[in-house]
């Protein structure tokens, strides 16, 4: 209770810090302005754009779940969307917990699987970032130590990837003629990140992953574009990297806040008067979110998810 008690206090504190941050020195009818004269009809564009994004990455998800296997499509799009609603309204990537759990309370799959599933899916969203951002780093001036930090673990990645593709039988054999709950769980986790090790399956997750960064740049863009911004496509790019970058470690509600902050920073860097960049970056962010909610909602709904909760399943974890 304690532990809950502090990291909800250390969430509401950087929540402050954010919003502090963000309305020193900035004039709330400039914002309100900003609102008024936005173009919205390229905003709810956005929005069917942001909404494919979302199919797409469940598809993604069932696909490195279980390749060929006879979980439902619509199990994992109920299951991936009420976690992301809990992930927008819960700090500290709450709604993962959600996703391993109830996921297997429909479909009876192995919680280590799932569980190993979703950190194979955020590794691929993990690498992209790193790439996108070092591919869009060569049109501007960024910190050259930053660039090499990037290059460095891109490489270690994709170094780490290359030997397990290669090793991906022997570690699975060696792992198979083991005992004990611990060789159990790197059994899994073996199992599910062997699309690293399966060229037909990693292959069709990286069409998947250029889609989502497609419809990534397409909604980013539309919305910039109705806020009467307009920079290049390298900026587009490094506008959604920077905010994600930070979104990797949630400490606050859907990382508001934070999210913001690094993306008014990087439109400033671009020489965006301060309260337009707010007005875009909400609206970017918010788009995203209320997508998330409700969908998420309809699916608490739908799929009776207080049965879950009231199951004790979640309560005994």
């Amino acid at each position: 209770m304690k532990n809950k008690i502090f990291q909800a206090l250390i969430s509401i504190i950087l929540f402050g810090v954010a919003v502090y941050l963000l309305s020193k020195n900035t004039d709330i009818n400039s914002i309100v302005g900003s609102f008024k004269l936005a173009n919205f009809w390229l905003v709810f564009l956005a929005l069917i754009f942001i909404l494919s994004s979302t199919l797409i990455k469940v598809f993604r998800w069932k696909l490195m779940l279980c390749e060929g296997c006879t979980v439902r499509y619509r199990s994992v799009l109920s299951v991936y969307s009420i976690a992301l609603f809990f992930s927008n309204v819960l700090p500290f990537r709450l709604g993962d917990v959600f996703q391993v759990l109830y996921l297997n309370y429909k479909e009876n799959i192995s919680k280590s699987v799932i569980f190993s599933s979703i950190v194979a899916y955020q590794l691929m969203d993990f690498i992209a970032i790193l790439v996108v951002f070092l591919l869009s780093s060569f049109s501007f001036a960024i910190s050259k130590n930053m660039v090499e930090v990037a290059f460095v673990i891109l490489s270690l990645l994709l170094i780490i990837i290359t030997v397990y593709f290669i090793a991906h039988k022997k570690i699975s054999s060696f792992l198979a003629q083991r005992k004990g709950k611990l060789f159990e769980k790197l059994h899994s986790l073996n199992e599910a990140l062997k699309i690293f090790a399966s060229p037909k399956v990693l292959i069709k997750v990286v069409i998947l992953t250029l889609f989502l960064w497609v419809t990534f740049f397409i909604q980013v863009a539309l919305i910039l574009t109705a806020f009467g911004i307009k920079v290049s496509v390298p900026k587009v790019f490094l506008y959604i990297v920077a905010p994600t970058i930070v979104a990797i470690l949630p400490l606050t509600p859907g990382s508001f806040g934070l999210w913001e902050l690094a993306a008014v920073g990087v439109l400033m860097l671009f020489g965006v008067n301060k309260s337009l960049a707010i007005a875009a970056a909400f609206a970017t962010h918010f788009s995203s979110f209320i997508i998330g909610f409700i969908i998420g909602a309809y699916f608490i709904i739908k799929d009776k998810f207080a049965k879950f909760l009231s199951s004790g399943v979640f309560a005994r974890k």
